[in-house]
């Protein structure tokens, strides 16, 4: 059932990977009310972007050089794969802290999407503009996710382009 905006709720649902952290707090079993906001959305968006650039190497990258995790990385693979959904909006909120500092941010993306590091530096700000624990969505951030996701596309234009065939 589809969220209205502004519904004050302790029900979730959704891919917790790319679920709000505020909201994948209340898979934990701590159901606690909610005010649901299309911000929610924008940082699901985020979440799944943060994915792409972090997990693919793009389309001139090799996924065996390009996507390095690290023993002292196990936080960015973890909420992608723990089977305890308590620990998730945790580990999640943790590295997303970590990849603010533009040095760890450079240091994680493949090559091909390193140009973007300030971009996603600057969408982590945009979706969570106060640091908290856990990380709460900040409100009325669409036009300023918007803006923001228009100079990404800008920067895509810069990058190298290379024919693929996906699915083929």
């Amino acid at each position: 059932m589809p969220h209205k905006e502004l519904d004050v709720s302790t029900d979730v649902s959704g891919t917790v990977l790319y679920m709000s952290i505020e909201l994948s707090i209340n898979m934990t079993g701590n159901k606690v009310p909610f005010e649901y906001r299309m911000d929610h959305d924008m940082e699901s968006l985020f979440l799944e972007f943060l994915h792409i650039v972090r997990f693919t190497p793009g389309p001139t990258g090799n996924p065996g050089e390009d996507i390095l995790v690290m023993p002292n990385e196990i936080r960015i693979s973890q909420w992608h794969h723990d089977t305890l959904v308590a620990n998730i909006p945790h580990v999640k909120g943790s590295d997303i802290l970590r990849l603010h500092d533009p040095d760890k941010m450079a240091s994680v993306l493949p090559k091909y999407w390193s140009p973007l590091a300030p971009n996603v530096i600057k969408l982590i700000n945009i979706i969570y503009p106060q640091v908290t624990i856990p990380l709460c969505t900040g409100k009325n951030i669409s036009k300023l996710f918007k803006q923001e996701l228009n100079n990404i596309l800008a920067e895509c234009h810069k990058l190298e382009d290379t024919p693929h065939r996906y699915g083929t």
